[in-house]
């Protein structure tokens, strides 16, 4: 029986709380160590506080959440089963090391390969029915020159790896592509997908698989390059808005279509799939995330429903009965920096989250914090999230003029 969990993420505070409420013991191991994250972690390891600046420069990121995992156990014990979030999606050899500390909750390696490869959920997509966008790799800017044969303006460059936005462009001339081209070997080192660009709303679809079925709990809408949460770019992922408000069949056959793709993959526990409803309504598949989505909390908030029970009990081969009914929308909101500041305490704020400490620095297109309200229409969740917006803004106005006349001239 699952009762102590090691939680692996670049924010794994979400992951760890659910896991908290649910019963379960947590030792934690995330990027930030964010001043939420202590309450729900029986013990934590962050890699911005046990390394100094110059180790992180000068080290993947990937091996030292592996050297923390490798401590963590020492220092806490063994634990009976490792949940792994965000960040190490195009990562499989990491999965493998972790998994010998404990058993991973989840996907295998091998699973994690063929939903990450793009060739391989289009072939899967394309069997199951569904659309997806022409899609060609380049590993060089010459590569791209020939694609355009096949594709017209405006497409989009993809890193090979890599998620939530970063690294994508959007081609519309010939002079974006010079642009494109002058960094190419700074931005894009492994290659790039050249990819049709579809016009469309962003949603995403929530399923719970046992590696031979699977049931779509969830569809949602996904906040891409919102201009409210000052995104660095317009791919940047900032949040979603759950349920999806949409007629019922789409949302009928968003499910089935999910189900089915999560089925031919054989995919295991929670796992997500990024779609575009394109203008008459009919989804093209994006990507998979064969892991932890940044929907759970929303959901869970809007449902009452624990995520991380569900996913572990699906692991164990038990789905639920059919999809999640919902209370109430939920909106979660990814708050960026418009400019290089440092945050005032922002721990009285009510339904605000991953919250730095206190003084903490946080540069130009970093996030400040993640803001979920609730609300029994759309409307009312973004609203109320606007408003908080603003409200945390003139916070942050405030401390930073206080800042700079305290600063010695």
């Amino acid at each position: 029986m699952v009762k102590k969990l090691l939680i692996v993420g670049f924010n794994a505070r979400p992951v760890a709380k659910s896991a908290k409420l649910s019963g379960y013991s947590t030792i934690v191991i995330d990027y930030w160590g964010d001043v939420d994250l202590i309450p729900v972690a029986d013990h934590f390891l962050a890699v911005t506080r046990c390394f100094d600046e110059n180790r992180i420069s000068e080290t993947p990121t990937k091996e030292l959440f592996l050297e923390l995992a490798e401590r963590a156990v020492k220092m806490w014990g063994p634990v009976d089963a490792i949940l792994i979030c965000s960040g190490f999606d195009d990562f499989p050899e990491i999965w493998k090391q972790l998994s010998e500390l404990a058993p991973i909750c989840g996907n295998d390696p091998k699973i994690l390969e063929k939903a990450r490869n793009v060739k391989n959920l289009f072939d899967e997509a394309r069997k199951a029915g569904a659309y997806f966008p022409k899609t060609y790799y380049a590993a060089e800017p010459d590569d791209v020159l020939k694609i355009r044969e096949k594709i017209d303006f405006p497409f989009v460059i993809k890193p090979k790896t890599g998620g939530g936005g970063i690294g994508i462009r959007l081609i519309r001339s010939e002079k974006d592509l010079d642009r494109v081209f002058s960094i190419w070997k700074e931005k894009y080192p492994n290659g790039a997908y050249v990819q049709e660009y579809v016009r469309g709303l962003d949603v995403s679809t929530s399923v719970m698989c046992t590696g031979h079925s699977a049931i779509t709990i969830s569809v949602n809408e996904q906040l891409i390059g919102v201009k409210y949460a000052c995104p660095p770019t317009r791919f940047t992922y900032c949040g979603n808005i759950v349920p999806l408000d949409a007629h019922s069949e789409i949302l009928e056959h968003l499910m089935e279509i999910s189900s089915t793709l999560a089925e031919r993959l054989h995919l295991v526990g929670s796992n997500g799939f990024d779609w575009v409803l394109d203008m008459e309504g009919c989804p093209f598949i994006m990507e998979c995330n064969p892991r932890f989505q940044g929907t759970l909390e929303p959901i869970e908030m809007a449902t009452g429903a624990s995520i991380v029970k569900m996913h572990i009990r699906a692991c164990e081969g038990e789905l639920p009965e059919g999809p999640l009914q919902f209370k109430r929308y939920a909106c979660k909101v990814i708050l960026f920096s418009e400019r290089d500041i440092h945050v005032p305490d922002l721990s009285n704020i009510r339904n605000i989250f991953d919250i730095p400490h206190p003084n903490s620095a946080i540069r130009r297109g970093q996030p400040i914090c993640t803001i979920i309200e609730t609300g029994y229409s759309r409307k009312i969740a973004l609203r109320k999230c606007l408003m908080k917006i603003a409200a945390i803004r003139r916070l942050l106005r405030a401390r930073n003029e206080k800042f700079r006349s305290q600063k010695p001239s």
